[in-house]
């Protein structure tokens, strides 16, 4: 995944990005599962196996968007790129994802 979104920045016209797997520490040292790629330009995702059904959607959806907040408050600006990552989908929750997330769904 690292690789991808190096890639991506780089076709956006960012060379030599430091592009890592880094764990959240925040809110007195509370552990936040997940990860954030680049911190300048800001980069969050969420990685996850499966999503089966539209709880699941939600709940992946709740946790990146979480994680975008806590990013936002370390790093003090906004995520240049929100990223969640499927490994595989249910039809039903890539409908749901369609419709409701905005940008590309690859598939």
């Amino acid at each position: 995944m690292c690789s991808f979104v190096k890639l991506m920045l780089e076709n956006m016209g960012y060379f030599n990005m430091e592009v890592d797997k880094k764990v959240l520490l925040y809110d007195g040292g509370d552990l936040r599962g997940g990860c954030f790629f680049s911190e300048d330009p800001l980069v969050v995702c969420k990685v996850t196996l499966c999503l089966e059904n539209l709880d699941e959607v939600g709940d992946e959806l709740n946790k990146l968007s979480e994680r975008i907040g806590i990013a936002k408050k370390l790093v003090g600006e906004e995520a240049m790129l929100k990223l969640l990552a499927v490994g595989n989908a249910s039809r039903n929750a890539l409908k749901y994802l369609k419709k409701s997330v905005g940008g590309w769904i690859l598939s």
